[in-house]
């Protein structure tokens, strides 16, 4: 175990802004290393760090109100535990292997800068930035992000899990790894994408994005409610267990190449375009959708859809089989092609042969005839 010792006079001074320089006045790169920093305020204006290297010091219970910056900094090894940190800029700083608990973040921005290993646990950010920053093989649990922005940043092989992020401005990445537990709340952006991840028990209330990519989903089930979305892209999902959308407005939902769509519900939404192609959907319902655009189902299987009220400007199925229930109840379709549209053998015969016992639901074509 590592020993670590107190800072002495000179290491504080240069910690809070005053390192060391040359005979020439210039600042030179310098090292702190096995310290422990507890229990402390710091109140600091306008200082600047640069090329400092922090290896296996501890910060503790430290309340530092820094209003400055640190520039190409290398934080290694490092803890903070219990910290509230105030108007502080890290500038290309890199953060490896370091352990985060319970850091406490006000009006910080971080641009350009790389969490690599470690963990990030209870990491609360309220009015922060984070700007072209990445996270990488992480474990970050309890996060809570108030009124922040995350730009052009990525996430991967990262296990972020109960996640409460609220009116903050997104533009993120997360490619493997995991997203559990997640609620989004009145967030805003132009890009959300999860790649290739796990995604469970995410929830999404009065979004607003340019676009929200889903590629790849090991695993997934997401809620979303009262959203406005440019493009909400499903591509490649192997298990998407359960996804519903209720209240939302999208300029165009495409679904491509995902074998196994199950337990899908689109409710009390307006649809511009609507485009699912290479899928399978199974017990899946369209309920008082208003799909104003074109629509168009091809190259895929129908395993159980139910369509309940609504109206469908134009919806075209082409290259499509009913594997098995297709229901219509009280909606409109003003233009409805059917183009190499099949259905199996035993499908088929019971649509024809109309026997069903008291209180079945009657099976139709979705023309109603």
């Amino acid at each position: 175990m590592t020993e670590r010792f107190p800072l002495d006079a000179a290491e504080r001074t240069a910690l809070r802004g005053r390192p060391p320089k040359d005979e020439a006045g210039r600042r030179i790169p310098w090292t702190l290393a096995d310290r422990l920093v507890g229990d402390e305020e710091w109140e600091d204006e306008g200082f600047e760090q640069e090329g400092l290297t922090v290896e296996r010091v501890a910060f503790e219970r430290l309340e530092w109100k820094a209003n400055g910056v640190f520039r190409r900094c290398v934080f290694r090894g490092v803890s903070f535990t219990e910290c509230e940190l105030s108007g502080c800029g890290f500038e290309d700083v890199v953060f490896e292997g370091c352990t985060l608990a319970d850091l406490a973040l006000l009006r910080c921005s971080f641009v350009r800068c790389r969490f690599v290993d470690g963990s990030i646990a209870g990491l609360s950010a309220v009015h922060s930035q984070f700007t072209e920053c990445s996270w990488a093989s992480l474990e970050a649990p309890g996060w809570t992000l108030d009124d922040c922005e995350l730009i052009r940043c990525t996430f991967e092989d990262t296990r972020l899990s109960v996640l409460h992020a609220s009116q903050c401005l997104l533009g993120c990445t997360i490619t493997r790894g995991t997203l559990t537990s997640a609620d989004i709340t009145e967030c805003k952006g132009d890009l959300l994408a999860i790649v290739g991840a796990e995604a469970r028990g995410v929830r999404g209330l009065g979004l607003d994005l340019g676009k929200l990519a889903l590629t790849g989903l090991a695993r997934g089930q997401i809620a979303l409610g009262q959203c406005t979305i440019g493009e909400l892209v499903l591509s490649g999902c192997g298990d998407l267990t359960t996804f519903s959308l209720v209240g939302c407005k999208l300029r165009l939902f495409d679904v491509q190449s995902c074998p196994s769509l199950q337990s899908v519900t689109v409710r009390a939404t307006q649809l511009d375009a609507m485009r699912i192609a290479g899928t399978s959907l199974a017990d899946t319902t369209f309920e008082d959708v208003t799909a104003a655009g074109p629509s168009l189902v091809e190259r895929s299987a129908l395993a159980g859809v139910f369509f309940k009220g609504g109206v469908w400007t134009k919806l075209a199925l082409r290259d499509v089989e009913l594997s098995g229930y297709l229901a219509v109840a009280g909606t409109r379709f003003v233009s409805l092609i059917k183009d190499a549209y099949r259905e199996e053998g035993a499908i088929r015969r019971r649509l024809e042969d109309d026997q069903y016992g008291p209180g079945s639901m009657t099976w139709r074509a979705p023309d109603g005839s």
